[in-house]
């Protein structure tokens, strides 16, 4: 696998603004989700409390670390990112992006 930086406003839009298309995914603990829209795929793995962002024109070769708190203001990877401290996990539950 080839960790190559991804530019990181691609990222931060993504987490925005994108309806997801496939259902969550999981494999030995490390879970993933595509948002076809914008051509990305987030992964968590909650073995090693990692989270990453890839880009789906390049299919699983391009990945860049992201911050789990971030990718945890997402509703959906809430019940999975679960080691993160509880106060990071209440604010994230009770965020609501600006519009």
């Amino acid at each position: 696998m080839t960790l190559v930086k991804l530019p990181s406003l691609l990222v931060l839009s993504a987490l925005g603004s994108l309806s997801f298309a496939d259902d969550m995914q999981s494999s030995h603990g490390i879970y993933s989700q595509t948002y076809q829209e914008a051509g990305l795929t987030y992964h968590a793995d909650t073995k090693t409390q990692l989270c990453f962002a890839s880009s789906e024109t390049q299919p699983h070769t391009n990945m860049e670390q992201i911050a789990c708190a971030s990718l945890a203001k997402r509703s959906e990877w809430l019940p999975i990112i679960t080691w993160l401290p509880a106060k990071t996990l209440e604010a994230q539950a009770s965020y609501r992006p600006h519009r």
